[in-house]
């Protein structure tokens, strides 16, 4: 049956990946509907395998959204900190 399936063949060597959505659990700013203050920025994410070891690009997903928080509150002056070193250091666009 498909239970015993399940649970022959799930084993931790894949990487699982898309049961946290964009557009179904976050949205485009990977926010959780519904939760203040909360983001999930990982593979669960993802709708499709990159098609290799998705290490490189969650780390890059990571990256690129940590980026785009401190953009986000330099702009509402949180902390009053200047985050333009911190561009500048990476060289990230952002859109």
């Amino acid at each position: 049956n498909l239970t015993q399936f399940c649970i022959d063949t799930v084993g931790t060597v894949y990487h699982y990946h898309g049961g946290c959505q964009v557009g179904r659990v976050v949205d485009k700013n990977y926010k959780v509907f519904g939760i203040d203050a909360l983001r999930v920025i990982d593979g669960s994410t993802f709708l499709k395998s990159p098609g290799t070891n998705p290490q490189a690009t969650v780390m890059m997903l990571g990256r690129y959204m940590g980026q785009k928080i401190l953009q986000e509150r330099a702009a509402f002056g949180e902390n009053n900190e200047d985050y333009s070193i911190i561009e500048e250091e990476t060289n990230i666009c952002f859109a």
